[in-house]
């Protein structure tokens, strides 16, 4: 893995590399982390990120289970090509939320709000979505929804909600996307 952020379509490695002026952390072995405490960032997306196969991962590190952590989000809650890796509330497991899905969530039983760094991802292939924490997978399940739905430009959340609202209390690097037709 790369030491800053890498999206394979090309021009996202900005988000998180600090070249946009977003804050970052100082943190020994992961200097230049985004701080989504700090801030959040949305930026242009593709029709590609609606599409399967598709893997999002990305490190992580996340000290409350008090509320909703966004890592990753794609489209706003509304649209039928969302989905979202995340934290669940309360217990911190890491999760998949795909509206129009069945089920609509994929909740692991692996914490990832203990404060430290987790390496994190969602693969989506066929007609499963698996989870991994740090190497392991913690989570598999059935994608019944059809995917293709999103035309044209889109929208990714990093740290939060594409809409807003629902943020990440913690930090975030490395996030590497690959979609269908990189």
């Amino acid at each position: 893995w790369p030491t800053s952020v890498l999206i394979a379509h090309a021009g996202y490695e900005r988000v998180l590399s600090g070249e946009l002026g977003l804050p970052q952390t100082e943190n020994p072995g992961f200097a230049g982390a985004f701080n989504a405490r700090a801030s959040r960032a949305t930026v242009a997306g593709c029709s590609a990120l609606d599409q399967s196969p598709l893997s999002v991962r990305l490190r992580v590190k996340c000290k409350s289970a008090d509320r909703f952590n966004i890592f990753v989000a794609h489209e706003p809650k509304r649209s039928p090509s969302h989905w979202e890796l995340y934290s669940y509330q309360g217990d911190g497991t890491l999760s998949f939320y795909m509206p129009g899905n069945r089920p609509d969530v994929l909740r692991s039983k692996a914490c990832v709000t203990d404060g430290k760094w987790h390496d994190v991802a969602a693969v989506l292939a066929g007609d499963r979505v698996r989870l991994y924490l740090d190497g392991r997978l913690v989570g598999d399940g059935p994608v019944t929804r059809s995917f293709g739905q999103a035309k044209g430009e889109t929208r990714l959340g990093v740290g939060c909600l594409v809409e807003g609202g629902i943020t990440c209390d913690g930090w975030i690097d490395e996030l590497c996307i690959r979609a269908a037709d990189t």
